[in-house]
């Protein structure tokens, strides 16, 4: 609705619909957050079963329904991506590493594109935060030459889609 994509120009032209006013950049990301935590559910249940947990409750309420707001945290890059083999095909993965951050913190990590993701999926995520987004940004070494910084999103700029950070980080 808010952009084309012209694969054979590689090009992203924004339709007039997508403006730069705070409430329309917040009202787009909290589109996209739950269309994120709405294909976590999906694919999380597709591999284990486990979907309709009571614990992804909350995330039901917010993805499905729209009530209440569940964070989405972000990688801000300097403009090295390191993007996935399939490129052309991105997909939530489930390793035990996954499992493991899911259970043990409340976490999940996506990477979409080459960019990160941190999204809070279980309530023990809330208790968690802090030590769990620490624990990630010095693992991956953030405010060194890939990423500068680890963001909760709020508007959808936040996101870097166009890859700006690849000429100077300038909105257009």
């Amino acid at each position: 609705i808010y952009f084309e994509y012209w694969k054979s120009k590689r090009k992203i032209v924004l339709k007039s619909h997508f403006k730069f006013n705070d409430r329309f950049l917040t009202t787009f990301a909290r589109q996209f957050k739950r269309g994120i935590y709405e294909m976590f559910l999906q694919e999380y249940h597709k591999i284990t079963g486990n979907g309709l947990d009571n614990r992804f409750n909350q995330i039901r309420r917010f993805a499905r329904y729209n009530i209440g707001d569940i964070p989405l945290y972000y990688l801000v890059n300097n403009g090295v991506y390191l993007i996935e083999e399939k490129f052309s095909s991105p997909k939530f993965s489930f390793s035990d590493s996954q499992f493991n951050d899911i259970e043990t913190y409340g976490f999940y990590t996506l990477i979409l594109y080459g960019q990160w993701f941190f999204l809070e999926v279980t309530p023990r995520a809330e208790l968690s935060r802090e030590i769990y987004l620490k624990m990630q940004c010095e693992k991956i070494n953030v405010g060194g030459f890939v990423y500068r910084d680890l963001i909760e999103i709020k508007r959808i700029t936040d996101i870097d889609f166009s890859l700006r950070s690849l000429f100077g980080g300038k909105l257009f």
